[in-house]
């Protein structure tokens, strides 16, 4: 995540499959990482700083 977000933001955290990488990044999120894959599933992981309640 970006350095120096507003104190009322927070991150948000998916692991995104690889199909949905693009669908998440329309919606703000980034890649925090490379491709990786565990128990022969494939994903991206990624986050998003979302406004804290």
């Amino acid at each position: 995540m970006r350095e120096g977000l507003a104190p009322d933001l927070r991150p948000f955290t998916v692991n995104a499959s690889l199909n949905a990488v693009a669908v998440y990044e329309r919606l703000g999120f980034a890649a925090t990482g490379p491709r990786q894959e565990r128990n022969g599933i494939a994903f991206v992981p990624m986050a998003a700083a979302l406004e804290g309640a």
